[in-house]
């Protein structure tokens, strides 16, 4: 027994020595890795952390997901450029007609670039969301083709778009931001900000799908097949629904402008007045300004409502 023993030792010794370089290369590349997913999980800043305000990670989610990050690299220059706006309205509003004006004038300039991204958000929802039905059908073949690598399956997708645009760049910018996640709290940030690009239901789906075979390495075939059906259930409700709405839409964008053209045309051919006269008690005198205000924000306002409400997205 002791002499088998012996020989066992001896043999594992043997195989040791002879393996020991590569033993040791594999047992350093274990303790890289270990470490280098360490420090990305300590640096990682998740979207919903307490070093950051709400508001900033709003904002944040906002430019970004309305396509402004081009123009507003932070969320610091937009409330700067907001509260700049607002001074000068105020103070532009204040010579022309008083406090009260200045007041509201201000706060009217100053949530104009915010109410402009969300607009912008919501067009984008929509557009994206109204591609999904081809998205859908793409990543899925894709995704069949290469072997069930879901990561290749969105760079090739996002590439192959061309007459989905809207999808392609949302697609392509999951693919990058895969690409430059290494933890699975960084994949979920990125889908995060997916779903919020999208905010629907098959979105929310979508991501855990993407989630699932990325992480999991599972196989959500069935899954993308469901999510494709009923996408195009509702691509045929949502086509109806607009030939219905077009028509008040129109109205809507261009009666209110040709009113006001109206209501200048009528004041200087029966009221006696002049153009110039005109614009001098529209924009110099108190009550001619704000009249002018408020009708401006009723306007914008109808049209941002008319927006929400009209322009559907495409969802379960």
């Amino acid at each position: 027994m002791s002499v088998s023993l012996a020989a066992g030792i001896l043999f594992a010794a043997g195989v040791f020595l002879c393996e020991y370089e590569e033993i040791r290369f594999t047992v350093l590349g274990m303790r890289k890795r270990w470490r280098l997913r360490r420090r990305l999980e300590r640096a990682e800043v998740p979207m919903g952390s307490s070093d950051e305000r709400r508001w900033h990670i709003h904002i944040r989610k906002l430019i970004a997901g309305s396509g402004a990050d081009r123009y507003i690299g932070s969320p610091e220059i937009f409330a700067a450029v907001s509260l700049m706006a607002g001074l000068w309205a105020g103070f532009a509003f204040y010579w022309a007609g008083g406090k009260g004006t200045a007041v509201s004038g201000a706060l009217m300039t100053g949530v104009l670039p915010y109410g402009w991204l969300r607009i912008r958000l919501n067009s984008r929802r929509v557009s994206n969301s109204r591609e999904g039905a081809l998205m859908i059908r793409e990543l899925l073949s894709n995704y069949k083709i290469h072997a069930y690598n879901m990561k290749e399956a969105l760079q090739i997708t996002a590439e192959s778009l061309a007459d989905a645009p809207h999808a392609a760049h949302l697609l392509s910018n999951l693919a990058r931001g895969f690409n430059r996640a290494f933890t699975r709290g960084a994949m979920e940030e990125v889908l995060d900000q997916f779903r919020y690009e999208l905010n629907t239901a098959w979105g929310d789906a979508l991501a855990r799908c993407i989630l699932f075979s990325e992480v999991y390495g599972l196989r959500v075939t069935e899954a993308l097949e469901d999510i494709s059906r009923s996408l195009d259930d509702s691509r045929r409700v949502i086509e109806y629904a607009n030939r219905a709405n077009h028509e008040s839409e129109m109205m809507m964008r261009y009666l209110t402008p040709v009113s006001y053209v109206l209501t200048i045309f009528c004041a200087c051919r029966y009221f006696g007045f002049t153009l110039a006269k005109f614009i001098r008690f529209q924009f110099t005198t108190a009550a001619g300004l704000q009249c002018f205000l408020v009708m401006v924000f009723i306007y914008g306002l109808s049209l941002l409502v008319n927006t929400l409400m009209t322009r559907e997205k495409m969802d379960l």
